[in-house]
């Protein structure tokens, strides 16, 4: 009790002394001449004296002086130089040649520091966190601040707090590096924000940091999911929703320049692309409708629901394909945009929805029955392309149970290298699979769900290609298989009943043992039969339907 009495004006003192030096700081960094400046040597000295004096501060009382000693440091020593630099680079654009050395070492000393002070934390509180810098780095050294005394509670919360906000001042930096030097360090920033999310579940700024690190990829969408995220969190950043914002306010605007069909013939890579483009942004501005406070006309939200579900249900069907089938001709130019949508973007469209819905209810609005409508239906497409793709390969293995083992040990090479590189999206196992398997799973995808698309002429050709394809994939698999399956392969001739029945005792137990080893696939295929496909295609669809044009919502 008598060392916090001491130690408390001790600390007040030293914060008053921080607040004077970044004020001197912010001075010199309001001039019109400050990116030249910045980097001068009494700059330098004046950020080194801030530096150590929010240490001392950060350690001398915690409880108190901890978190505002922490964002003093972080926004005096590293962000407002950055922050600096890129405003002036809008205008003047050799700002960063000009000073990119000397920003580069900027960000490795503020890499440096932060790796050490985590280390110090974990260690000096033992909170066990030393495995969650695992990339190559110095060794730490002493910051100067020994512990006096048992930790208390409060310590050692706000040191946990302090090491999550550590991972995300490591993610910024390595974000600055990328964004601003050009350096290959994403996916170090994408590793420090989720780990930082794992320190504390709790916390929405990782998310917010995420759709920062993402840009506009995939037309905007998988930062929206971020943004969301990080509002539906249990401690949001109240920054996000203006980031969001400014991502619906950009939907409109793309979604009003967006043609439904090109005049010209496109290929049909460039056809895929452009499907998939149309399916991004109309789905995005979908969800900008289906906001809380966003008002609307009842018919334009039916029609825009209409088209964003077809044109779902064609792109579920877009497949990666071998990569020797895929390889253009040298004269076709190579299509601009996203020829596939990987699965863990659909998923971030699921969690988009269930996000709007789940606001939609909470604030009370007459939009949620429209939204939670068009949620079923685009769950319903989903599961039911799921079903196909899981009907295919039961076939294709029940027709070829060798080459079906042979693709398991494919599959599981394939998965354990991407789970040795912790930022690949556990989702994204349709990038690597390149074997026979999965060209199966998507031929059979997409001959089903072409057969119920109205399409034009070019994509019926290459549908009944793709179907005629399977035909002979199916067929060359059953006449080379050793066991007939009345399901897979129909009716067997009277000759190769004959042949059967003289081949040798040991092969007809080594046939027996095959389709003893293969009863669990067929019972399951007839599970899925009798319970995905005969409750989902038209009833389902129907009701759906019907629910969704006979309600009149206010306009």
């Amino acid at each position: 009790m008598e060392r916090n009495q001491e130690e408390t004006p001790k600390a007040r003192l030293l914060y008053q002394e921080v607040c004077l030096a970044a004020q001197r700081l912010d001075f010199f960094l309001q001039k019109g001449n400050a990116h030249k400046e910045v980097f001068k040597p009494h700059i330098l000295a004046l950020r080194e004296m801030v530096q150590q004096a929010c240490i001392r501060l950060m350690f001398l009382h915690p409880v108190v002086y901890g978190r505002k000693a922490e964002e003093l440091l972080w926004r005096k020593i590293y962000s407002d130089v950055v922050m600096l630099l890129m405003k002036t680079n809008k205008k003047q654009m050799d700002t960063f040649q000009h000073w990119g050395g000397p920003l580069q070492a900027h960000l490795k000393a503020g890499l440096r520091f932060y790796e050490h002070l985590f280390l110090f934390l974990q260690g000096h509180y033992e909170l066990r966190l030393q495995s969650y810098i695992d990339w190559p780095h110095s060794a730490i050294h002493l910051i100067g601040c020994k512990k006096v005394g048992p930790t208390s509670a409060e310590e050692a919360s706000w040191a946990r707090m302090a090491c999550h906000r550590c991972l995300l001042y490591l993610g910024d930096l390595f974000r600055y590096q990328h964004e601003f030097l050009d350096l290959a360090t994403k996916n170090l920033a994408e590793r420090c924000y989720y780990r930082a999310l794992s320190v504390a579940p709790h916390m929405g700024m990782p998310f917010n940091q995420l759709g920062a690190l993402v840009g506009s990829k995939y037309y905007d969408l998988e930062a929206t999911y971020f943004y969301q995220r990080c509002l539906h969190s249990e401690v949001p950043f109240k920054g996000a929703a203006w980031n969001l914002k400014r991502l619906y306010d950009h939907a409109g605007k793309r979604y009003s320049c967006l043609k439904r069909y090109q005049g010209r013939k496109l290929t049909h890579s460039q056809r895929q692309c452009w499907d998939n483009r149309r399916l991004l942004v109309s789905f995005l501005y979908l969800q900008s409708l289906l906001q809380p406070k966003r008002k609307f006309k009842a018919a334009r939200l039916i029609a825009l629901c209409q088209l964003v579900l077809e044109d779902f249900r064609l792109c579920l069907s877009y497949r990666p394909c071998q990569s020797g089938l895929c390889q253009a001709s040298p004269e076709e130019k190579p299509p601009k945009g996203y020829l596939f949508l990987p699965d863990f973007l659909i998923f971030h469209m699921v969690a988009l929805c269930l996000m709007n819905v789940h606001s939609l209810r909470k604030s009370g609005s007459k939009q949620q029955k429209p939204a939670v409508i068009f949620t079923l239906t685009l769950f319903s497409h989903l599961v039911q392309h799921v079903n196909t793709r899981i009907q295919a390969e039961l076939q294709r293995r029940k027709l070829n149970p060798e080459e079906a083992s042979s693709g398991d040990g494919c599959w599981e090479k394939e998965s354990g290298k991407q789970h040795q590189d912790f930022l690949s999206p556990g989702l994204q196992n349709s990038n690597s699979q390149k074997g026979h398997g999965w060209s199966g799973i998507s031929r059979e995808s997409e001959a089903g769900f072409h057969s119920d698309y109205d399409s034009d002429e070019t994509e019926e050709e290459e549908n009944s290609s793709l179907s005629s394809r399977v035909q002979s994939d199916t067929s060359s698999e059953a006449s080379h298989s050793d066991t007939a399956d009345e399901e897979g392969s129909g009716s067997l001739s009277s000759d190769a009943i004959q042949k059967s029945r003289g081949t040798s005792k040991p092969k007809a137990a080594h046939s027996r043992n095959k389709l003893k080893s293969y009863i669990p696939p067929d019972s399951l295929l007839d599970l899925l039969k009798t319970t995905l496909s005969s409750s989902l295609p038209a009833p389902l669809m129907c009701q759906l339907s019907e629910a969704f044009l006979c309600p009149s919502w206010p306009s």
